[in-house]
C-alpha cells in the first residue's frame, strides 16, 4: 500500500483504504433488549390477569412484578428502542466521518479542479476498496433516476 495522494489527473483510480472492520454491535443489542421489554409488556397488558394476589411480607415475585406493571415495562421498551435508534444513527455518522477522512487522506481533489459538466463518482468495489472516476452530470442524473424507477417506494 502506497502513501500516494491521488489527484484529478490520476482519475479513474482504484484506492485501497485502511478502515478498521466494524465490530460495534451495541445498537443491535440495545434494540433486542428494547424489543423484548416491549413484547413482554404488551403481551402482559393484552393477555395478563386483571388482579394479582401476593404476600405483602416477602413482596412480589418477578412474574407478579411484570403482571403488576405492564404499561411502564412497555414504555421502557419503547424508550430503549428509541435509544438504540439514536445509537445506530450516531454510529453511522461516525463511520461516515471516518470514511470521508480516510478518503481525504488518500486524495487531493479540490472542487475547483473538477471540469464543468463533470461530477466525481465514488463506487465501493469491495470492503476497503473504492473506485473514483469523473462522470458526466447528465449520466449521473440518469443513473439516479434509473435507480429510483427500479426501486419504487410505496
Amino acid at each position: 500500500m502506497t502513501d500516494k495522494r491521488y489527484g484529478i489527473d490520476d482519475l479513474p483510480v482504484e484506492i485501497e483504504l485502511d478502515i478498521p472492520l466494524d465490530t460495534n454491535n451495541a445498537p443491535g443489542v440495545v434494540a433486542a433488549v428494547g424489543w423484548i421489554l416491549f413484547v413482554v409488556g404488551f403481551a402482559t397488558m393484552v393477555f395478563g390477569p386483571e388482579t394479582i394476589h401476593y404476600n405483602r411480607l416477602p413482596g412480589m415475585t418477578f412474574w407478579q412484578f411484570i403482571q403488576a406493571y405492564p404499561g411502564p415495562i412497555t414504555s421502557v421498551g419503547v424508550l430503549v428502542l428509541s435509544m438504540s435508534s439514536y445509537l445506530k444513527s450516531s454510529h453511522l455518522k461516525a463511520q461516515t466521518e471516518t470514511l470521508l477522512a480516510v478518503i481525504d487522506e488518500k486524495t487531493n481533489i479540490q472542487e475547483e479542479e473538477i471540469p464543468p459538466g463533470k461530477q466525481l463518482d465514488i463506487k465501493i468495489i469491495d470492503y476497503g476498496k473504492l473506485y473514483i472516476q469523473l462522470i458526466d452530470e447528465e449520466s449521473a442524473s440518469d443513473e439516479i433516476s434509473n435507480q429510483t424507477d427500479s426501486n419504487p417506494q410505496s
